[in-house]
Parts: structure tokens; C-alpha cells; sequence
């Protein structure tokens, strides 16, 4: 392998130390010998140079696509010709296509043993404090933000009436709401069978189960926090779903400490589940946090069946991703942004967990 070139802005952050803004139109490349570099646009680079121990090239698009200046830089490097691996499940069609041909006389495997589920995401699932400071920042809006959001609940909004609301606070506070693949989302009557109900647009009627799920973003790094609420009265079967998936994440948290394996917290989440198990499918039930973007919404590995990697202290979890299905209900949901530690685990989103009577 001659060197890599990376785009995807969770990388980018994650080796250079520069904020989410200043990944939007950047690249980096790692040579097999000599330092690594950052490319990005002529406007930013004062302000980049600032945040990065890298150098720095820019480009303008006027000269040409951002994969034009790669080439330009690989040139001035003295390996214009090579073997490059890349982020293929990142990189769209389009500027894989562009990158080719910049570089004529090259290859671009996919950088596996780098980038893709190996020892890059075993090194970021463990935080730093300084990343750990990051998601309790991004944990404490994401918690004003639900607050906001369950004020605005009553007969007669839509769902994205409650976003509207949750996602002004997030941006009051500093921070930005979801990028890419997890917008805030609001479930309630039919929506509540959705694994992502992205069109709330229709009003809310009383009575009924209300799911929200949402996180802000602080500097590139994501909470997560979801809640169910009751909007006057609910049915005996609503009640008992949704106790049922609150006791799965109870069950969880009550065996998530370091050492623990992964496939134990996925276990001890169905058996909380009780008879409600048996209506959910697959074996995911949660996954990392910390950076996330686009195609990979979250810091890896996922909470799942079979894996018997430890968990390990200062890594951040999202708990519970996927609920179980109920005919009738729809998904009542909870989740939560938790720390391991080596002993009882952290809620770093600290809303009340419980079901939200209104």
C-alpha cells in the first residue's frame, strides 16, 4: 500500500483534531513513509491550521475538484502513481469515479485493515477524557432538547411541530442536531410501527403512545436519548409493552460494567423483556457512541448477538437502538447515553427514565 486518502468527517476529526466544520469539503492522505496531510478548501485554512499539527494544502474549486488537488499533493509527495486505499463505504459513486480519474495510473482498494470494523474502531470505542467531556456536553442539551420537545406535546401538533422545538434548543445551546442518517424523530399513532418515521406531519390525536428519538451533536460527537410518553390515556397493552421495554433497559444497565461481554448485555436486555421478546427480531439492540456520520451514524461495534468482545471502561453506548415490535402498539421506545466504568455503569443523559405521563 502506497498511502490512504480519507474523506468521511468522522475520520477526519478523529486524526486531525479539527472541528466538524472544517471537514465538509477535506481530505486526508497518510503516506506509507512521511507525514500525513490535510487538504482543504482555500477559505478554511487559516482557521484549520489553527486546530491541526498537520500540514495543510488548500485548493479552490475553481481549479479543479478536490480529487484534482489529491492528485497534486500525491505528486508533490513523489507518489502520484500507486496503490491507495480508500473508504468504499463512504465514498460516493460520483467522487470515487472523480478520484480514479485524477490518478489514472493508480489503484483504490478499500482500506479494510484501516478504516473498515478492525483495530481503527477498537481504538476509538475507548474515549479520552477529552472525548468523554464531549458526549456529556452533548448528553446535557440533548436532555433540554426532550425537555422541550415534551412540553410541546398536546392534541393538535404534528410531529414536527415537537422537532421544531427540540431542534431550536439544540442550536440555541451550541450544538447541532443529528447529521446525515439520524434525524430527530417523533413516532405516534402508525408511525409507532416505523423503525424511522421521518414525515411526521400529521396532527397528534389524544390518547396515545408518543416516541421520541433524538441527540445533539457537540464538535462531531453524538448523545442519544429517546422517551416514551403517554398523552392521556392508553390501553392496558400499551402499558404493559412499555413497561416491558423498560425493563429490557434496566436489565441492560444492571450488567454493563468493563469486563462484561457485549453478547451478555444483548442477553440480559431479552430476558428483561419477559414475554415481549418474542416480537423482537434480529439481535441488535444497541450501539457505541461518540463520532458518527452519514453512512456510519455511530462509533462501532453494535450491541448484538454472539459477540463475546469485553466491554471496556470509558466507552459510551447508546441502549436501547431496536425495541420490540408489538401488534397493536408499535415500538415504545427508551434509550440512553451510558458510560462504562469498572463499576455501576453512568447515564450520561440524565431525563427521567421512566414512561412520560401527560
Amino acid at each position: 500500500m502506497t498511502g490512504y486518502c480519507f474523506t468521511s468527517r468522522n475520520n477526519i476529526i478523529y486524526y486531525t483534531g479539527v472541528g466538524h466544520e472544517d471537514t465538509a469539503a477535506a481530505c486526508v492522505v497518510i503516506p506509507k513513509e512521511g507525514e500525513p496531510v490535510l487538504i482543504t478548501l482555500w477559505t478554511d485554512i487559516q482557521y484549520t491550521k489553527k486546530k491541526t499539527d498537520m500540514k495543510v494544502f488548500p485548493y479552490a474549486m475553481a481549479a479543479g475538484t478536490i480529487h484534482d488537488h489529491v492528485a497534486k499533493v500525491l505528486d508533490k509527495l513523489g507518489i502520484v502513481d500507486g496503490k491507495f486505499g480508500v473508504e468504499r463505504d463512504w465514498m460516493p459513486i460520483g467522487q470515487f469515479e472523480m478520484l480514479q480519474e485524477s490518478l489514472p495510473n493508480s489503484t483504490f482498494p478499500e482500506a479494510k485493515e484501516i478504516f473498515l470494523y478492525s483495530w481503527i474502531d477498537d481504538l476509538r470505542m475507548v474515549k479520552t477524557p477529552d472525548e468523554i467531556e464531549k458526549l456529556r456536553k452533548a448528553a446535557k442539551v440533548t436532555d433540554l432538547a426532550m425537555e422541550a420537545a415534551i412540553r410541546a406535546i398536546k392534541p393538535g401538533v404534528t410531529g414536527f411541530d415537537i422537532i421544531a422545538e427540540a431542534e431550536y434548543v439544540m442550536k440555541k445551546h451550541g450544538a447541532g442536531s443529528w447529521i446525515g442518517a439520524h434525524p430527530t424523530l417523533v413516532a405516534y399513532g402508525e408511525l409507532l410501527n416505523h423503525a424511522h418515521p421521518f414525515s411526521p406531519k400529521d396532527k397528534i390525536e389524544n390518547n396515545g403512545l408518543i416516541t421520541i428519538d433524538l441527540g445533539a451533536v457537540i464538535e462531531g460527537y453524538h448523545s442519544d436519548l429517546c422517551r416514551t410518553i403517554a398523552l392521556g390515556k392508553i390501553t392496558k397493552e400499551e402499558e404493559m409493552a412499555t413497561q416491558a421495554v423498560l425493563n429490557g433497559q434496566t436489565a441492560a444497565i444492571e450488567v454493563m460494567r468493563s469486563g462484561v461481554s457485549i453478547s451478555d448485555v444483548q442477553i440480559a436486555t431479552l430476558e428483561g423483556f419477559g414475554d415481549y421478546k418474542k416480537y423482537h427480531f434480529g439481535g441488535l439492540i444497541g450501539h457505541g457512541l461518540g463520532l458518527g456520520n452519514g453512512p456510519q451514524a455511530f462509533d462501532s461495534p453494535f450491541i448484538a448477538k454472539g459477540d463475546e468482545r469485553k466491554m471496556e471502561k470509558n466507552t459510551v453506548w447508546a441502549l436501547i437502538e431496536i425495541p420490540p415490535f408489538v401488534p397493536g402498539v408499535g415500538a415504545p421506545r427508551f434509550e440512553d447515553a451510558i458510560l462504562i466504568t469498572d463499576d455501576k455503569p453512568e447515564l450520561l443523559t440524565k431525563y427521567p427514565r421512566e414512561l412520560i405521563r401527560i
